[in-house]
């Protein structure tokens, strides 16, 4: 009996050693809070996309009052006739300058075409030879604009005449074309017909010059 007591006994507190250890676990402690890591900034990219453009008008620069044209005035007031070379365009009123279409065009020969500007090299330059030959042609252009507003008639003078020979015979001494020289002789012989005493001189050198006979009276 006493054995059978001990024996229970012993049973009994293997069953609570064995139902101690076997029991309900303890709940595992809560981790620590994870620290979230601290976000890189990405750059910002650059778009294509324009900017919107807002309502707002946009501000106009003030007009600046255009300066009025006209002739240029000299230190005595009066009006430069050729103030910035060679005259192009030409005035569209020649009356500011007490000036007729042809005096305008024989001062402009004057003043751009001196007699031997083709024929003496050393006195004048490339430069004074480009000048001689853009004022011959404007001065040809300015004849036409005058026949277009006058009438052909207008040159058909003894002073549009020689005018013209002028013209075609500097033209000739600066190319040597035989078609500049007929065209200047021809409006020579207009003007030795009506006995012109101005256009003799310059008739008689362009005919030597070409290596022409002078007329029987001239000889």
């Amino acid at each position: 009996m006493k054995k059978k007591s001990l024996y229970l006994i012993i049973l009994i507190a293997v069953l609570l050693v064995l139902t101690g250890c076997g029991g309900t676990p303890a709940e595992p402690a809560d981790a620590p809070p994870t620290v979230p890591e601290k976000a890189t900034a990405r750059p910002v990219e650059p778009t294509d996309i324009p900017a919107k453009p807002t309502d707002a008008p946009a501000v106009k620069p003030p007009t600046e009052t255009p300066a009025p044209t006209g002739p240029v005035l000299g230190a005595d007031g009066k009006p430069i006739l050729f103030p910035n070379g060679v005259p192009v365009p030409m005035p569209e009123d020649l009356s500011i300058y007490n000036l007729t279409f042809y005096g305008y065009q024989t001062a402009a020969l004057k003043e751009f075409v001196p007699n031997d500007v083709f024929k003496d090299k050393a006195k004048y330059n490339d430069s004074d030879r480009e000048n001689a030959r853009v004022a011959l042609q404007y001065i040809l252009d300015s004849m036409a604009v005058q026949e277009s507003t006058q009438g052909a008639e207008v040159n058909q003078n003894i002073y549009g005449w020689h005018l013209l020979a002028r013209i075609y015979a500097h033209r000739y001494y600066d190319t040597r074309d035989e078609k500049e020289l007929e065209t200047a002789l021809s409006y020579y012989e207009k003007c030795r017909e009506k006995e012109y005493a101005a256009s003799i001189s310059d008739h008689q050198a362009l005919l030597l010059a070409a290596g022409r006979e002078l007329p029987e009276e001239w000889k």
